[in-house]
């Protein structure tokens, strides 16, 4: 069984006369372990393409699932690392990564997720600038700050 599965999939924007397709008639299979790299210009529907995978988007036709399940929107199998960064500008490194630690794991004890959340920070690189907020980073901090966010998370898929 496929990790993730595009049956048929078309997406389009818009509606009447003012609709744009971007996606037409997409079958793909993803299987476990396997890495997958989508390539093209801009505007070709790349974004879109992971959006569906995410759940932020839903297919005008066709179906998206996840582990033989439909997709109905996002979950926490799959993490996301969008392109803009999307942190919270007055957290610093640890509390953006720590939020995701909360939304995900509300039970786990509070020692539990401070070393989760040192354990990513520490992995990307980022305990020397743990306390900062995202406006003191460098644009390539920044995006580590959004990977070790979503690794925190423990998906079982990750989407760049």
């Amino acid at each position: 069984m496929a990790v993730i599965d595009f049956n048929n999939v078309s997406k389009s924007f818009g509606e009447g006369t003012h609709v744009t397709p971007v996606l037409k008639d997409i079958d793909l299979k993803v299987q476990d372990g396997e890495f997958l790299v989508i390539l093209g210009f801009s505007g070709t529907g790349k974004t879109t393409l992971i959006n569906l995978m995410a759940g932020l988007e839903m297919p005008t036709q066709g179906s998206v699932s996840f582990q033989g399940k439909p997709i109905k929107g996002p979950g926490r199998e799959r993490g996301v690392i969008f392109q803009n960064y999307s942190l919270m500008p007055w957290l610093t490194v640890e509390g953006n990564v720590r939020l995701a630690v909360d939304t995900v794991f509300p039970g786990m004890p509070r020692a539990e997720k401070a070393a989760k959340v040192a354990h990513y920070v520490q992995m990307v690189g980022l305990s020397h600038a743990a306390t900062r907020r995202p406006a003191e980073l460098s644009g390539g901090m920044r995006q580590r700050v959004n990977v070790a966010r979503a690794l925190a998370m423990s998906p079982e898929v990750l989407l760049l």
